[in-house]
């Protein structure tokens, strides 16, 4: 293999994370002519950090009180929309939505945006700490549970995903 083809290989390993198999989680654009995929959940969350980091600046300048625990623990929630939606595929083989993972991912994108800022405010306490610890403790389990229920290795990775309509051809970076 060339070190062209490799750099071509991670790259589109990077952006979609999945083989010509899996092309039905991905969104596909044409770049200069080239097809590219881009995983539909990861582009949600790159999305959702972008619009959250937009909305969450205009609040500030408005005066919304955004740290409020109230709405801290909405937004400590958001993930838990990804989680269940990827656990139902897993567990259950029930096949997820490319516009389902592109919302969930926006939703963790969001969450990601406020905890940024949470940060950067230095106003995070303890128990915003705690739910974030919380939020990535069920992430955990959940992950173990589907991955021990379904006997993780090459075969029931493939059968993870839903057969592609239009898996046939590879897209050329």
């Amino acid at each position: 293999m060339t070190g062209e083809r490799r750099v071509r290989d991670a790259l589109r390993f990077l952006l979609a994370h999945h083989g010509a198999e899996g092309y039905d989680h991905t969104l596909g654009m044409r770049v200069k002519g080239r097809q590219l995929r881009i995983c539909a959940r990861c582009f949600g969350v790159a999305l959702g950090c972008g619009l959250g980091t937009l909305l969450l600046g205009i609040a500030s300048h408005l005066g919304a009180a955004w740290f409020s625990p109230p709405y801290q623990l909405v937004v400590a929630a958001l993930p838990a929309f990804a989680v269940v939606d990827w656990s139902r595929q897993a567990l259950r083989g029930r096949g997820s939505t490319n516009p389902r993972r592109l919302l969930t991912g926006s939703l963790v994108g969001f969450a990601i945006s406020d905890l940024a800022a949470l940060a950067r405010s230095g106003q995070m306490g303890e128990w915003q700490i705690g739910m974030v610890l919380l939020v990535a403790y069920l992430a955990a389990t959940l992950t173990v549970v589907a991955l021990a229920a379904r006997g993780w290795d090459a075969r029931s990775r493939s059968s993870l995903r839903s057969p592609s309509s239009g898996a046939g051809s590879e897209p050329v970076l």
